[in-house]
């Protein structure tokens, strides 16, 4: 939406075998958090015993909101390095 963000809430499930993968997980996603200057306010943590999830929620300041319906043809509607 044309924003800049600035903080992130993650929520990670995991089945009991990963338990201790989620430090590895949160190692990164720190280092990422801290290259964008995005701080990882908070989320949860949970055991799924189905499969791994991982779900983030970002937060953030936009001048100007732009809707994913405002998109024209060529308009890049995420950054992805």
């Amino acid at each position: 939406m044309a924003g800049a963000p600035t903080a992130a809430v993650v929520t990670i499930g995991l089945p009991k075998d990963l338990i201790r993968t989620r430090v590895k997980i949160y190692n990164g996603l720190n280092a990422l958090a801290k290259e964008y200057g995005v701080a990882i306010v908070g989320g949860e943590n949970t055991t799924c015993p189905e499969r791994m999830f991982i779900s983030v929620a970002m937060i953030g300041l936009v001048k100007k909101s732009i809707g994913r319906g405002g998109a024209k043809t060529g308009d890049g509607v995420f950054r992805y390095r």
